[in-house]
Formats: structure tokens, sequence, C-alpha cells
């Protein structure tokens, strides 16, 4: 069982309400999801999958970068269903060797991130494809 629109949802809530009451309301918020089940039972306001996409878009608005890693099945439903940039997601097969790629593949992408922050770009698509310069 794998309530993932609702953890999505409730963590997304959490840091947005963090960075308003700590942090500057400018500042870039990366938010990484990596998952090896799909939704199948979220309950609450995020169990509507419409919901969480239209807060996704908002918080995107806000200068959050959303990622999500998980298998083809849970890639599809991110980019179909809650309307995620294809750019920030990357697929695993949920192998030990593919889920260790996953973390270097994240791990290189936050690299070209920061470095895309520094310069004052645009960062709310292409995590997973832009490289480092």
């Amino acid at each position: 069982m794998t309530p993932l629109n609702q953890a999505i949802g409730q963590t997304l809530e959490y840091v947005e309400k963090k960075r308003k009451n700590d942090y500057d309301v400018n500042d870039k918020v990366l938010v990484n999801i990596f998952t090896d089940g799909g939704e199948n039972s979220s309950s609450g306001k995020y169990r509507d999958p419409k919901k969480l996409s239209e807060y996704i878009k908002i918080l995107e608005d806000k200068g959050f970068t959303i990622t999500f890693i998980g298998t083809q099945a849970e890639v599809n439903y991110a980019v179909q269903t809650l309307s995620m940039n294809s750019t920030n997601t990357l697929v695993h097969t949920n192998t030990a060797a593919s889920v260790k790629s996953s973390f270097d593949k994240t791990l290189k992408a936050r690299s070209a991130y920061s470095k895309s922050v520094a310069r004052g770009e645009d960062v709310k698509a292409q995590f997973y494809t832009k490289t480092l310069d």
C-alpha cells in the first residue's frame, strides 16, 4: 500500500510552510521524490491527483523544482497524471544497480542545478537533462 499522492502533498505542504517561516520566500527549493511504489491508497485532499497536480504547479511558480524518480509506470503517472515535467523525472528498474545509478545521476544533476541557481537561471525544468559546463 503506497499513499504516494498523500505523501507527496503532505511533504510539499511541510516544505512550503518551513520555507515561509524560516527562509527567504525567494529562495529556490529542490524536492527529490524517490519511490518504489505507485499510488494506491491516498486519503484526504490528495486522494484526487488533480488537487496534487494543481498544487505542484503553484509551487513551481513559487520557485520549487520538483523531481520524481521511480519505475517506468510511476514516472508515467507523475508526468501524465500529476503534470510533472518529464525532464525532471528519472526511471529506475527497481534493481540495486539501477537504483544506485539513479542516485548517482541525481547527485550530478544537483550540481548542475546549484550552478544554475547561482547564475540566476530558470530551474523549473531540465533537472536531469541539463549538463555541467
